[in-house]
């Protein structure tokens, strides 16, 4: 996939950005956060196969190389105040024949129908 995708983009409210490695221990928590939330909508997200903080290193490290590889697109979101997670956007190809592409995200548990999302 060819894309001039930028790795940060900026809202009023929101920073929109690739993940980066340092990212791995409050993505543990925050996987670990929305395990049943996940489960319920979402069972094959990355974050239900992670138990421990490696295993969050590891999930970090397969979205950065992705984005680098311009394959998927993993993108993190943050409300711009305070940098809190608020959720997540997933791009990648369906079919490169086509083309065509999933586009799917997750609203963090604690942030699901606020309106900082809108």
């Amino acid at each position: 996939m060819n894309s001039t995708l930028p790795s940060v983009i900026e809202t009023s409210r929101l920073i929109l950005r690739s993940y980066r490695e340092g990212d791995a221990s409050w993505y543990f928590e925050m996987s670990r956060r929305n395990h049943a939330h996940l489960q319920r909508y979402e069972p094959d997200n990355p974050a239900m196969e992670i138990k421990t903080e490696e295993d969050a290193k590891k999930t970090i490290a397969y979205f950065v190389n992705a984005w680098k590889k311009r394959t998927q697109f993993f993108i993190g979101v943050f409300l711009k105040e305070s940098e809190q997670f608020v959720a997540q956007i997933y791009i990648g190809s369906v079919n490169q024949n086509v083309p065509e592409f999933g586009i799917g995200y997750i609203a963090d548990v604690d942030h699901e129908g606020l309106e900082q999302l809108q």
